[in-house]
């Protein structure tokens, strides 16, 4: 585990949809693939976060 959520987050959207079940071997994949590859997952996390936030914001209004 990192302890970036955004690191960790980009990893449960690769972990989702790579349909790796061993959790140490889709670590390894995510950790060695190309960076631009790992970017893109990484777009992904910080869009979440960002809806995340919206939603949450709007909860607290």
């Amino acid at each position: 585990m990192n302890g970036d959520p955004i690191h960790e987050a980009a990893f449960a959207i690769f972990r989702e949809f790579s349909r790796e079940r061993d959790p140490d071997k889709a670590r390894r994949r995510f950790e060695t693939m190309p960076q631009q590859n790992r970017d893109q997952h990484y777009a992904e996390a910080k869009a979440c976060l960002r809806v995340f936030e919206a939603f949450r914001m709007g909860e607290a209004a």
